[in-house]
């Protein structure tokens, strides 16, 4: 079998981003930022939108959790300041009322898709409308250096997506394995790359979230779930980030 681009997408993931570099500049297209009521129930709503790399001066890491003790979805956000923020979230690019299911996952089922989206759109789908999911933010611990090469990376990857498709495996290239794999990191030979539900313990342990407050306290301060949730439509960002900030100087 071969992986193709032309099969009936669920609404979710129909349209694949790409970008477009002109030196410093970099324009996405088909950024998804939907407005949901339900899972099922949605506006559809795909953007352009303009970023500076040398506006990109944070990346934060979102969890999001579904009870289970071993497994989470991992995204990044990548903040460029004035020119807004840009999730990126590696998924499984679904076809219609298709689900999930670990053994096909291992085989040749599934395409991959990096999903660029709108952080509102990415946390209020999981938060709000999917059932029971929980979602922790952390601020990354990174160099200047380290966030320029990694967001390139999503780009050439995005890029190489549109042009060619791949497959998702549930081992090898998944939401978190895949990003191990990208050029600019470093291969992380950690059980919790798999069992990913654990994975902000191990960039705890690396140094590579906020050294303040022990772990728990960092994890209780940064569960963002009631705060996404109630947070206004304009400013959501900033006021999500400001609640949690909040949280840490009450704690």
């Amino acid at each position: 079998q071969t992986p193709r681009q032309d099969r009936d997408w669920d609404p979710a993931v129909a349209l694949l981003p790409w970008a477009v570099r002109d030196g410093d500049v970099l324009t996405i297209e088909n950024v998804r930022n939907f407005e949901y009521r339900s899972l099922e129930d949605f506006t559809l709503r795909y953007e352009t939108r303009t970023y500076h790399l040398d506006n990109l001066t944070a990346v934060d890491a979102i969890f999001f959790n579904w009870g289970s003790a071993i497994m989470s979805h991992p995204v990044l956000v990548f903040d460029f300041g004035p020119d807004g923020r840009m999730c990126i979230s590696i998924e499984v690019r679904y076809q219609k009322n298709q689900k999930y299911l670990i053994l096909r996952s291992l085989f040749h089922y599934y395409e991959i898709i990096f999903l660029v989206a709108d952080e509102r759109d990415a946390i209020l789908r999981r938060t709000k409308c999917a059932p029971s999911q929980e979602a922790h933010l952390y601020r990354l611990v990174t160099t200047p250096e380290d966030r320029r090469a990694t967001f390139l990376d999503y780009v050439h990857e995005i890029n190489s997506l549109h042009e060619t498709p791949r497959w998702y495996n549930g081992l090898c290239m998944n939401c978190t394995t895949t990003f191990y794999r990208l050029p600019s990191r470093q291969r992380r030979c950690d059980w919790r790359v798999l069992a990913n539900a654990r994975l902000d313990r191990a960039l705890y342990s690396a140094g590579r979230l906020d050294q303040s407050m022990p772990f728990p306290e960092l994890r209780r301060c940064a569960f963002l779930t009631d705060i996404a949730n109630s947070a206004p439509d304009e400013g959501f960002g900033d006021h999500i980030r400001c609640e949690l900030e909040r949280r840490r100087h009450d704690r």
